[in-house]
């Protein structure tokens, strides 16, 4: 019996990740309530916006990159060859920090916190 509970908080799990990984990105307002909702507080004007396209051949900095967008349940292999948009914000609580999300067809598929100073990449997480 705790084995099968085990695996049904595991598939559970899962698809509360699939559902947090493709989120609404279509607007800033949308995009707003997405940080708000994971506990990331930014200021709201965008440090920066770039368009771009995920690489069709992932390695190097990008497969890195990936590694740590796997950690928050988002993969960019699925979204090779795509053309994205990434938003920079800068965190209200500390300004050497910066939160980035990707959005491809308005579902954000990807986002970090960089720390300027340490140049640390994080994966981006709900706040507990």
């Amino acid at each position: 019996m705790l084995a099968l509970t085990v695996l049904a908080l595991i598939i559970l799990g899962q698809f509360s990740t699939l559902n947090y990984s493709f989120s609404d990105g279509s607007t800033h307002q949308k995009r707003m309530e997405f940080l708000s909702f994971i506990g990331v507080n930014v200021n709201e004007t965008a440090v920066a916006v770039k368009k771009t396209v995920i690489p069709q051949e992932i390695d190097g900095n990008t497969l890195q990159y990936n590694e740590i967008q796997k950690k928050a349940g988002f993969d960019l292999l699925k979204f090779r060859g795509k053309a994205a948009t990434i938003y920079s914000y800068s965190l209200i609580e500390n300004s050497q920090k910066v939160v980035t999300i990707v959005v491809v067809d308005d579902k954000i598929i990807a986002g970090d916190i960089t720390d300027y100073l340490s140049g640390e990449i994080a994966p981006l997480t709900k706040e507990k």
